[in-house]
């Protein structure tokens, strides 16, 4: 892919904003393989791109294994079921990720607690963004 190829020949970049583009799970699988070799990739922006659960998984492979990733937007995406333990369990290996907003995506409230156990034992993250999210009053208490 041009694109990927083109991020590679500046290793000074350090934000990415891909919003509102539609990826199919090999494009972004070869997205986040390209982020994972750029020493100085901080914040990554992919709202709006309509993931299914492949590219969940890309996203939480380069989460977990990225050194250097302090600012991660999944603004307005949906998290289906069968690939929400995979992307929250991604916290549990990154050490560098301070903020994480998932405002506007639809998490299942059940799976609110497991986002909050992972946080709570993640000491990088700094702030998460859930506004306009699924909360109920069951699992509000945890983020309080």
């Amino acid at each position: 892919m041009f694109f990927c190829e083109s991020l590679l020949v500046n290793q000074t970049l350090s934000e990415l904003n891909v919003s509102g583009i539609e990826y199919c799970d090999m494009l972004m699988e070869e997205l986040c393989e390209t982020l994972s070799l750029m020493p100085s990739m901080k914040g990554l922006v992919l709202s709006n791109v309509s993931l299914d659960c492949l590219s969940w998984r890309s996203i939480s492979k380069y989460v977990g294994s990225s050194k250097t990733l302090e600012r991660l937007t999944l603004h307005n995406n949906a998290i289906r079921e069968e690939c929400i333990r995979d992307f929250f369990n991604s916290f549990r290996y990154n050490s560098t990720l301070q903020e994480l907003n998932l405002s506007n995506c639809t998490i299942e409230h059940t799976h609110i607690n497991i986002l909050l156990t992972l946080l709570a034992n993640n000491r990088s993250i700094k702030g998460v963004n859930l506004s306009n999210g699924t909360l109920n009053d069951e699992n509000a208490e945890g983020v309080a």
